[in-house]
């Protein structure tokens, strides 16, 4: 798995972890033979970066779901 890999030799610590963690968490969907979207891989990205925190992530993912849920019920 190559996502992420740019973070994984960074000098900050703190990026190389999320980094770490993200890929791990992205794998174990992998394992299922599930894709994660490239909203979740974006998403992770910021958080990875510092940009935004962990409830963020969970705000803006839960947020993210609601809207398609919305828009795939018929009128």
């Amino acid at each position: 798995m190559h996502i992420f890999e740019e973070y994984l030799n960074d000098e900050n610590l703190e990026k190389r972890e999320r980094a770490k963690l993200w890929r791990a968490s992205i794998g174990l969907q992998a394992v299922d033979n599930l894709c994660v979207s490239n909203f979740l891989i974006e998403t992770a990205r910021k958080h990875i970066e510092g940009l935004i925190s962990m409830d963020e992530v969970h705000k803006m993912i839960n947020e993210h779901y609601a809207q398609k849920r919305k828009q795939s019920k018929p009128d």
